[in-house]
């Protein structure tokens, strides 16, 4: 049959789910995994530390388009307070990777602005 594929995980707005020794074994069997959150997501910060951790590379989404893999310490200290439920919905996970690959035309749901090609956020024209 051959060698086995590899495997690739990517997951949105994943809670916590193990210990240390839990995330390292993940790490090795899975070294191709990848944690996508949303900017203010409470659930990816649940159950709290120490007891449960994060597997695989973190990176953080927002609605306009931008995303940062893998963010260091300061970075991760320096972030906005996660504390939105209405970032864990799968629409709002959907429009940011759309986003991320395109133009955003539309606003998000709840949103009212869009990007203006630049990054830069402007009112979108009420119809």
């Amino acid at each position: 049959l051959g060698p086995a594929p590899p495997i690739s995980v990517y997951t949105f707005g994943q809670p916590r789910t193990g210990n240390r020794s839990w995330a390292q074994m993940y790490q090795a069997l899975i070294p191709t995994s990848f944690r996508a959150v949303l900017r203010n997501d409470v659930v990816s910060t649940i159950p709290g530390p120490p007891f449960y951790v994060h597997g695989g590379q973190e990176v953080i989404m927002d609605l306009g388009g931008n995303v940062h893999c893998n963010p260091s310490f300061v970075e991760k200290v320096f972030r906005p307070p996660r504390n939105s439920v209405g970032d864990h919905s799968l629409e709002r996970y959907l429009f940011a990777v759309q986003t991320a690959f395109q133009y955003r035309s539309v606003p998000a749901p709840g949103d009212e602005v869009g990007l203006d090609g630049q990054g830069r956020e402007e009112p979108l024209e009420q119809s």
